[in-house]
């Protein structure tokens, strides 16, 4: 075994005591999980947590352009890799082909991502990107009916990630919001809801809140509705894409289980 590589939320953070990690990164710090924390510096201050145990000659990979990530502590000897989406893949030499590889936040994924691996020896970092096959329910494929592209991304559960998954397309996306709300705000999402969505369709326990901050969007009460009326609006060129900017258990037993649910409704479709 060479290396385990593994996510860590903030929840796991907490309780850490002897995990080291030779190598470890933050990608961003965005309002979530505040009905847990009180403030987005404790928030900060659970995901630090996982540089506490390195030692000299490990890699803390920090990104530059989040100044609450930027100024993370890590011990003495350990190395600070900053890196910046915009120019840290050109500066490694490669490039971002892969069509499960869309959106600026892959990009800031890529970056770290090469970076954790070169600082463990690793240096086919293209044939690694372009062979990414992709995560279930972060912006997964379904399929594509008359023209519409169907895409799973259950996985967002914040505004800030349903930001980063919305541009990735440049217009006529049908977005299907909701569940059990975090306690952030949608109303930041309304700038580039106005440019890029052709229909809101809301489900679960937030979609009253969705619609005041948001409007106008159309009610659908459950996943199996959304799906129906987002078959009826979408056309051909146009994209559905679920990210709910909730978490799922109103409805679901997890985001796994919205995912797999919707992905079963969509290949039902005729």
């Amino acid at each position: 075994l060479d290396a385990t590589v593994c996510e860590l939320s903030s929840y796991q953070l907490e309780g850490i005591r002897t995990l080291r990690c030779a190598a470890a990164t933050v990608l961003n710090i965005t309002p979530d999980h505040l009905d847990r924390y009180p403030s987005l510096e404790a928030y900060a201050a659970a995901k630090e947590r996982i540089f506490l145990n390195q030692r000299a000659g490990d890699a803390a990979v920090l990104n530059a352009r989040d100044p609450r990530v930027a100024a993370m502590r890590t011990g003495a000897g350990v190395k600070r890799v900053m890196f910046d989406a915009r120019t840290t893949l050109d500066g490694l030499g490669v490039k971002l082909r892969a069509p499960t590889l869309r959106g600026a936040h892959n990009a800031e994924n890529a970056s770290a991502a090469c970076l954790l691996a070169r600082h463990l020896g690793v240096h086919d970092l293209q044939r690694g990107l372009d062979t990414y096959p992709g995560l279930p329910h972060r912006l997964e494929p379904v399929r594509v009916l008359d023209g519409v592209e169907w895409i799973n991304d259950s996985k967002a559960t914040n505004v800030d990630s349903v930001e980063k998954s919305l541009s990735a397309f440049q217009s006529g996306v049908v977005i299907i919001m909701g569940g059990r709300g975090k306690g952030a705000p949608y109303a930041p999402l309304k700038p580039l809801l106005r440019e890029r969505a052709k229909a809101i369709l809301t489900i679960g326990e937030d979609a009253d809140k969705i619609a005041a901050e948001l409007g106008p969007v159309q009610a659908c009460g459950t996943l199996a509705s959304a799906v129906t009326k987002a078959r009826e609006i979408a056309r051909g060129g146009d994209t559905v894409l679920l990210s709910p900017a909730c978490a799922s258990y109103d409805q679901f037993r997890n985001f796994e289980d919205r995912g797999d649910q919707f992905k079963a409704l969509v290949r039902g479709l005729r």
